[in-house]
């Protein structure tokens, strides 16, 4: 149940240093390596975002309900995904120092918090499975998301680009203007 994440130079078998700050045990991570950060999740329902260089926490990604049991970057680094205890995945846009957003628990947060954060808040969608998350994993090309729960049940999700949504929301809005 270490609720420490220690970065060990395997060449001189040491450990270079430690990252303190989850209350829980840490259940995965990920590396960002193109703003060189570490992203984990932990067992307190938290997600954190740690500076590798600067050997502290940058951010920390509230939401979850439960336990988040997993977590995954996609191959360009623009997005992350979450999955817990509950049965809702959820989606983080991943921003560089220049360009971050903040992570917003409210409207008005979001605004207030437009200049702190690397991940934004995007959204969440359910799953079918009401079990937890063991493990979720994009495709090396990005335009699938896969997550197994421990009930064996393995759940595939299209991921849609910006362009691809738009085009069905506005069908969607169509069609629902034909039916009134």
């Amino acid at each position: 149940q270490d609720t420490t994440v220690v970065v060990w130079d395997i060449t001189g078998e040491t450990g270079l240093f430690r990252l303190k700050g989850h209350k829980d045990m840490i259940t995965g991570c990920a590396f960002l390596d193109q703003i060189g950060a570490l992203v984990t999740s932990s067992k307190d329902t938290l997600v954190k975002i740690w500076d590798t260089h600067a050997q502290l926490c940058v951010q920390t990604l509230v939401g979850h309900r439960h336990e988040v049991w997993g977590l995954d970057v996609n191959a360009d680094e623009s997005r992350l995904v979450t999955g817990s205890a509950d049965s809702e995945i959820r989606v983080w846009d991943l921003h560089g120092e220049d360009e971050a957003k903040g992570t917003p628990t409210s409207k008005q947060e979001e605004q207030e918090a437009s200049s702190r954060g690397i991940a934004v808040f995007r959204g969440s969608f359910p799953r079918q499975s009401r079990e937890r998350v063991a493990t979720i994993q994009f495709s090396r090309d990005g335009g699938l998301l896969g997550v197994q729960g421990t009930d064996r049940q393995v759940e595939i999700f299209r991921v849609r680009s910006k362009d691809e949504v738009a085009k069905k929301l506005r069908r969607r809005r169509r069609r629902q203007k034909l039916e009134t």
